[in-house]
């Protein structure tokens, strides 16, 4: 990116600024996590609602994250970062696969060869699950599973041993702590309805709540929704910020993150965040934001 078109980002991100109320600072810490871990994540796009939407959960609130090692598809590894004692934990099984999310009990969904498996970090208890790509996992162990291209998934209760099949024709883009799928832009009896999301369309950023569009930004950014918190973390190439109903709120980040560190992977009901990108130096680092309480 050349020199003008940075200062001219930063320059609409100054005026955008004054387009949202400024009423709160949100200071974080950040640690690095090691050079070789890497998230996966899976990511919605649907042109004819011009909707981009991550479906990301490989952060738990205890600030652990899921994801694997190794740089090829055949050596990929799935494992677990811990920000308590900075170390990473490998899964006991093969290679070839990769973690894709975690939830509060230490409940990692592995992705292998087409099938889901878990792994609890706590106690090494591994449990064979169906075939899919595993989506999310709720605190009280049922699995989003994916099942095929398009918006076809499965609940699986792995503690009971129970499948439940649906097909709602709409993206599932949040799991509650219970278990229940909440999906965009669609009501039915049992599920969650979710009234708020984001579009981007044309580098401008919208919320949709209260039964309309909201701007937030008007920049090339990342945004991640959490609908527990119903907070947008927004990140980008320029300083984050995190939007609520009330306005914006500044984030403050101690160490400073390097320029680049503009993707959201990730933003959890606890405040913590997962941040990452490819820096100066051309290497791929992520970090973890954890809010300061004061």
């Amino acid at each position: 990116m050349n020199k003008f078109r940075y200062l001219l980002m930063v320059f609409v991100f100054l005026f955008s600024s004054y387009c949202v109320s400024i009423y709160a600072m949100v200071e974080f810490s950040a640690i690095k996590l090691p050079r070789n871990f890497h998230v996966a994540s899976s990511e919605i796009y649907i042109p004819w609602f011009t909707v981009y939407q991550k479906e990301i959960h490989a952060l738990n609130n205890l600030g652990q994250v899921a994801g694997y090692v190794g740089e090829t598809i055949d050596g990929r590894k799935a494992a677990i970062w811990d920000p308590i004692s900075g170390s990473i934990g490998l899964y006991p099984g093969g290679t070839g696969n990769i973690a894709t999310a975690i939830n509060d009990q230490g409940w990692v969904t592995i992705y292998s060869g087409g099938h889901v498996f878990l792994w609890n970090v706590k106690t090494n208890e591994q449990i064979n699950g169906p075939k899919g790509r595993p989506c999310a996992i709720s605190n009280n162990g049922i699995v989003l599973i994916q099942v095929q291209q398009g918006f076809r998934y499965i609940l699986w209760d792995f503690k009971n041993n129970e499948i439940t099949s649906f097909n709602e024709g709409s993206p599932v883009v949040e799991l509650t702590d219970d278990g229940i799928p909440c999906l965009e832009n669609h009501s039915s009896s049992g599920k969650c309805y979710t009234s708020s999301r984001l579009n981007y369309n044309d580098e401008i950023l919208t919320w949709f709540y209260e039964g309309k569009y909201h701007f937030l930004c008007s920049l090339p950014v990342n945004a991640c929704l959490n609908y527990k918190r119903n907070e947008v973390f927004v990140s980008g190439l320029l300083p984050y910020a995190i939007f609520t109903k009330n306005g914006m709120k500044k984030i403050s980040v101690t160490p400073q993150l390097p320029f680049g560190c503009g993707n959201i992977y990730g933003f959890v009901s606890s405040g913590k965040a997962l941040l990452g990108g490819q820096e100066f130096n051309r290497d791929f680092n992520l970090y973890l934001l954890i809010p300061i309480n004061k």
